[in-house]
């Protein structure tokens, strides 16, 4: 299982290099080509399946960037390949739990690592479920076309919709990054059709952008309220 990890992390990384310099993404192509063989995504699908959190790891560091290769060049097949089904939406519970507050893995108000988060920061603070975000945000990218968009929603729209439960628990720049994503991505794409945007937000979802607006306010008091004697007042 360790020598896995290993080539599979080396994998990910090599696949992120071919992305940036377009001379060498044919050769990251020929990777993805192989990856794509059933008898190499299913391995990987079966580390997903697994308990092992090493594996499901980088596995997923792995298949966001299969992703986001080129652009979302082969992101229709990592699509159709990956494993969508129930033993995978656990990825979603699999928090990084640290001492004292949870890290906010990607970045803080006023200190923004990265304007526009793409694989290729991975940052070693990411746990699985940030990564498992990261994924399923990139079929709703702004870089993914309408139809893809079109497919994802169609097919799998619980595993986006998945993505809200639990959301105000996570840092401030999660937050930003989904609603970011899904503005720039779905809302703002006048080719896609209304009634998947809408069909999108059910009851449940909205009550949890009820909670995630109600986390917002209460960073933006925190910053903004003076004095201090007067914060824990007003933020309760």
């Amino acid at each position: 299982m360790g020598l896995s990890v290993v080539v599979i992390s080396l994998m990910s990384c090599i696949l992120n290099l071919f992305s940036i310099h377009y001379p060498d993404q044919r050769y990251g192509l020929a990777i993805l080509k192989t990856l794509f063989l059933p008898q190499w995504y299913q391995k990987l699908n079966t580390y997903l399946h697994g308990s092992h959190s090493e594996s499901i790891l980088v596995t997923m560091k792995l298949y966001t960037a299969m992703s986001s290769f080129a652009g979302g060049q082969e992101r229709k097949v990592v699509m159709e390949i990956f494993a969508w089904d129930n033993k995978v939406s656990k990825l979603l519970n699999m928090r990084r739990r640290g001492r004292g507050e949870i890290k906010d893995v990607l970045s803080r108000p006023g200190e923004c690592k990265y304007q526009s988060l793409s694989p290729r920061f991975h940052d070693r603070h990411l746990d699985i479920r940030t990564l498992y975000i990261l994924f399923i945000l990139s079929f709703v990218d702004a870089t993914s076309p309408t139809s893809l968009k079109t497919m994802f929603l169609e097919q799998r729209k619980e595993s986006l919709a998945a993505v809200f439960k639990g959301l105000s628990q996570d840092s401030y720049s999660v937050v930003r990054l989904v609603l970011e994503k899904l503005w720039g991505g779905l809302w703002s794409d006048i080719k896609l059709k209304r009634t998947l945007k809408i069909g999108l937000f059910s009851e449940t979802i909205l009550s949890h952008v009820r909670k995630i607006l109600a986390f917002v306010s209460r960073i933006w008091c925190n910053l903004f309220t003076a004095p201090q004697t007067l914060r824990s007042r007003r933020c309760r």
